[in-house]
């Protein structure tokens, strides 16, 4: 992520809905687009849904840029960190 963009970046989740079947399927981003930072991504099996944290500009420019590497989007909400590390994983 540009210096540019991590002066602007926020926090998102993002959904993506696992219709597969597979428990043990993880849909992760492909190659990951340079004007947004994934932070991590989780699969929870009960809700067959694979969820990731996401730092870009807006949600927008996060939804164009996975659609742009094939990472369908479901849903996408604003976050705040919460807890001792305010930053996140580096």
């Amino acid at each position: 992520m540009s210096d540019q963009l991590a002066a602007d970046a926020h926090l998102f989740v993002v959904e993506r809905y696992d219709d597969t079947g597979d428990p043990d399927s993880v849909q992760p981003i492909p190659e990951p687009p340079a004007d947004l930072r994934v932070i991590y991504t989780v699969r929870v099996p009960a809700d067959d849904v694979v969820i990731a944290l996401v730092e870009g500009r807006d949600e927008q420019s996060i939804r164009a840029s996975l659609g742009d590497v094939g990472w369908r989007v479901d849903r996408i909400t604003t976050a705040t960190w919460a807890g001792r590390d305010q930053k996140g994983p580096e």
